[in-house]
């Protein structure tokens, strides 16, 4: 998935210095599209023994992903689409913070004592 993601950002930064970006902004939106893609793929397969609240979040995130995908085709196909460009640049948002979210779940309770119970009883 770093190998495409690479791929994608080299292409779009090389595009951008030769002042190309308008003529390959097709081929760009496509490779973005297909960063999602392998992320919801990769999501998903991830996601098949997840189940209870967590299964629930990893189904937020594939839903998030997919409106990611969505709006990046769509964005690809009307480039002067306004909504189209809000809801791609809002549902990146949304999946950053829920990966923050995530991270801040894994991490955060490594480092409460052990003794301190926050919010349910220990018995």
């Amino acid at each position: 998935m770093f190998l495409h993601l690479a791929i994608f950002a080299g292409f779009t930064l090389s595009a951008e210095f030769i002042n190309s970006f308008q003529i390959l902004s097709v081929v760009v939106g496509l490779l973005m599209a297909s960063v999602f893609c392998q992320e919801l793929f990769l999501l998903h397969f991830h996601s098949t023994d997840h189940v209870g609240l967590e299964g629930h979040y990893h189904w937020l995130l594939q839903l998030i992903v997919f409106a990611s995908v969505m709006a990046a085709l769509a964005a690809t196909c009307c480039q002067t689409s306004l909504p189209a460009a809000l809801v791609l640049s809002n549902s990146v948002v949304f999946q950053g913070c829920c990966f923050m979210n995530m991270g801040f779940m894994l991490w955060v309770p490594k480092f409460v004592p052990k003794g301190i119970t926050i919010g349910y009883c220990s018995s």
